[in-house]
């Protein structure tokens, strides 16, 4: 589709990828500041809790993937653990068994098959019996203990089942449990022991910890819940971290229309917590440096051929410079849009041709860009 402006299609994404490599483009200053984050959790023991605000689009979710690809790949000691285990969920979208949708979607992410192999790892170094004791320890729950600490490859279906909050009378007896999870404690409780198992077993030669980074993204979704359903949530969340008060860091993203406004976020996560939160990112509204720098590493790195090619191309400088105006108050989701609504644009216009290395002049950018920025305010771009 952009082959005649020698970038690749996908260059400018309106939400992140899935693809192997999740790149990052410009801001700096927030990149350091995640960074400084995780150097933090590799060196420190204790639980870390983050709040991630800004505005729709300002790049959350893509800091949650770019980072968590970035330590999954990694296979060495990451500080004083022998690897960080990332995962990033969303928030559930439906208010009823919001809880029991979270903890699914968190073990759907982990896999069972990781959480069966954490607890092999820990029984060849001691035994069932021993495994049991410190889940029993963790959790509080018989059951869970019981579960966690005998899943294998034969019952891991049944398992599974059970974690979900399913189960026949059956499944249940042969796993030796005595009922299925149901409320909000239960599922906390059974998050709590899988985190145990992720944290003491990525090793069955030697005890070794790992480092557990959750992001939870789009947690502004709580707003839609009625008070009845978000409270019960946020509670057992919080019982989630209290209970995991070690070799964890918690990203909680969160998207609001003014992100200083504490008070209002306070109001949908609570103020116990907002209590456990250590550390706040803001993700600032991006000034013209800003913008200018993501959009030319974001145009470098999708370019089909990088030689003799200006760093703005295919925009003009004076071109390139106008797109950047255009856009400095906003996020880069949306000089994303407006990029590639305008080279879509181009390229199905029958008067517009662009000859090989020829750059798109202001003029033809000064045209077209009020009408294009019209579409994307209304939400039709």
């Amino acid at each position: 589709m952009f082959e005649k402006f020698n970038l690749k299609d996908n260059a400018f994404p309106v939400t992140p990828g899935g693809q192997d490599e999740t790149p990052w483009f410009g801001f700096k200053n927030l990149k350091r500041e995640f960074q400084t984050i995780l150097d933090r959790s590799s060196s420190e023991h204790l639980r870390l809790c983050v709040l991630n605000r800004g505005r729709l689009g300002a790049g959350k979710t893509h800091a949650a993937r770019y980072f968590s690809a970035k330590y999954a790949s990694r296979r060495k000691a990451v500080g004083s653990y022998i690897r960080f285990t990332p995962i990033v969920i969303e928030s559930p979208k439906q208010p009823q068994k919001a809880f029991a949708d979270f903890s699914n979607r968190l073990f759907n992410a982990i896999t069972f098959r990781q959480i069966a192999q954490a607890s092999h790892n820990l029984r060849v170094l001691g035994d069932v019996n021993a495994l049991f004791a410190r889940l029993l320890a963790a959790t509080g729950s018989e059951d869970i203990a019981t579960a966690l600490s005998r899943i294998n490859d034969d019952n891991l279906l049944p398992t599974k089942t059970f974690l979900l909050g399913g189960g026949t009378a059956k499944e249940l007896r042969e796993l030796g449990v005595a009922k299925r999870l149901a409320n909000e404690h239960e599922f906390a409780l059974a998050i709590v022991g899988v985190l145990h198992l992720l944290i003491h077993g990525q090793s069955e030669e030697r005890e070794a910890l790992s480092r557990i980074v959750l992001w939870v993204d789009e947690m502004e979704d709580l707003v839609y819940f009625p008070t009845r359903y978000y409270l019960p949530f946020t509670q057992a969340l919080r019982e989630v971290i209290d209970s995991t008060n070690y070799h964890m860091t918690l990203m909680l993203n969160f998207t609001f229309s003014e992100p200083e406004d504490l008070p209002a976020i306070e109001n949908v996560l609570g103020q116990a917590l907002m209590q456990r939160v250590n550390q706040h990112v803001v993700f600032q509204q991006p000034d013209v440096d800003d913008m200018k720098d993501y959009l030319l590493e974001l145009l470098k790195y999708h370019r089909v051929d990088d030689r003799k090619c200006s760093p703005t191309f295919p925009f003009a400088n004076d071109a390139f410079d106008l797109l950047i105006e255009s856009a400095a108050s906003k996020t880069p989701r949306f000089l994303n849009k407006l990029c590639d609504a305008l080279l879509r644009d181009l390229q199905n216009d029958p008067t517009f041709e662009l000859k090989t290395g020829r750059e798109i002049p202001r003029q033809i950018v000064e045209e077209r860009i009020p009408r294009l920025l019209a579409l994307l305010e209304e939400g039709r771009g």
